[in-house]
C-alpha cells in the first residue's frame, strides 16, 4: 500500500515538472520561427531575406533571382568616367587637342578597344594590380576627376558618361571653334575593380570597362570555383551601398535557373564576390570572413579618394 501512494506521488511530480518545461519548448520554437534565419543549411534554400548584424555593418542578405537581376540588369548598364582612367579627346581640325603633348594621334575612331577580349577584362588585375598605361597620347583623369584641356581648362569626368562630357566640351569650345566636333574615347580603364574572393582557382581582381561584366563571367575569370574545397551553394556577391550598409547577394550554383540569373546579374564598382567554404553552415562565420577582406578593400579605396566612402557607394 505505501509502495502505491509513492508511486502517485512520483507521477504527479513528474506531470507536473513536465509540463512547465514543454511550454518553455514550445515558446522556444515559436520565437525562433519568426526571428530571421542566419544559418544557411545547405539543403534549405528557404532564406529569401533577412537582416543581421555583423560588427559595426548592417547586412542584408537576398537570394539571387529575378527581382535582384532586374534591379542589375545589362540593359541598364552604362559606363561612367573615374580617377585614374585614361582618355583621348579628339577635335575635327584641331589636333592640338588629341593628346596632352599637343601631338596628333590617329582619327581612326572604328572598333572600340572594348569590344576585344583583352578589353573586356580591361587587364583582370596582374601581380602588381594596374592596368596598361597609354603613355603621352591620352589625357590621365586626375584624383579630383578633372582633365585639363587647351583653351577651355578644366573638364569635369569623373561620374560622367562618354556623352555627358563630350557635350560639355563642344559647347565650351564654340567660343573658340566654329560647330566643335568632339570625339571621346576611352583607352584605358583603371578607376573601378571588382573583387573574386575565397574558394576559387585565381583569387582576383578585374577592372570594369564599358562592357558589362556578369557574375558568371567574373568567377570565369577567376578559373571557376575549385571544386575540392568550394561550397558552390553559396557563393556571394557583397556591395557596400551606403556607409556601414552592406547588401549580400546569395548564389546557389547548382540550381540552373539560379546560373542564368548569374550570367545576367551585373556587378558594379568594388564589389566583392566570396565563395565559401564547404561545410560552413553558419552564415555568420561566412559573412565575418568575407567582411574581413571586403573590409581592406573598400576602406583602402575610401582612404585614396578625395570623396571618401561616397566614392564607391555612389
Amino acid at each position: 500500500m505505501l509502495n502505491y501512494f509513492i508511486n502517485k506521488i512520483i507521477k504527479h511530480v513528474f506531470v507536473l515538472c513536465c509540463i512547465p518545461l514543454f511550454v518553455i519548448l514550445v515558446i522556444t520554437n515559436a520565437s525562433c520561427a519568426l526571428m530571421p534565419r542566419t544559418v544557411l543549411d545547405s539543403d534549405s534554400g528557404e532564406i529569401i531575406e533577412s537582416t543581421t548584424v555583423a560588427g559595426r555593418f548592417k547586412i542584408h542578405l537576398f537570394r539571387l533571382d529575378q527581382y535582384i537581376v532586374a534591379q542589375n540588369s545589362k540593359a541598364s548598364y552604362v559606363y561612367k568616367f573615374g580617377s585614374r582612367d585614361q582618355v583621348t579627346v579628339y577635335v575635327w581640325g584641331h589636333p592640338e587637342f588629341s593628346s596632352p603633348l599637343g601631338v596628333p594621334i590617329s582619327t581612326s575612331f572604328g572598333a572600340s578597344s572594348s569590344s576585344s577580349f583583352q578589353s573586356q577584362i580591361n587587364n583582370a588585375v596582374a601581380d602588381k594590380g594596374t592596368a596598361a598605361d597609354a603613355g603621352s597620347a591620352a589625357y590621365t583623369i586626375d584624383e579630383n576627376g578633372n582633365v585639363f584641356l587647351p583653351l577651355i581648362g578644366m573638364v569635369k569626368f569623373e561620374s560622367r558618361t562618354i556623352n555627358q562630357v563630350r557635350k560639355d566640351i563642344a559647347k565650351r569650345l564654340t567660343k573658340y571653334v566654329i560647330n566643335p566636333q568632339v570625339s571621346i574615347r576611352t583607352v584605358s580603364f583603371r578607376s573601378k575593380v571588382t573583387y573574386v574572393l575565397g574558394e576559387v582557382t585565381k583569387p582576383t581582381a578585374i577592372y570594369l570597362n564599358d562592357t558589362p561584366l556578369d557574375l558568371s563571367t567574373a568567377l570565369s575569370y577567376a578559373g571557376w570555383v575549385n571544386l575540392n574545397s568550394a561550397d558552390v551553394k553559396n557563393i556571394y556577391v557583397m556591395r557596400l551601398v551606403k556607409d556601414m550598409q552592406v547588401d549580400v547577394y546569395r548564389l546557389d550554383a547548382t540550381n540552373p535557373t539560379a546560373l542564368l540569373f548569374a550570367s545576367e546579374f551585373v556587378l558594379k564598382p568594388s564589389d566583392v564576390v566570396f565563395v565559401s567554404t564547404a561545410g560552413v553552415a553558419q552564415f555568420n562565420r561566412v559573412i565575418t570572413q568575407f567582411l574581413n577582406a571586403a573590409q581592406v578593400i573598400w576602406f583602402s579605396t575610401s582612404a585614396v579618394n578625395p570623396n571618401g566612402i561616397a566614392a564607391i557607394v555612389k
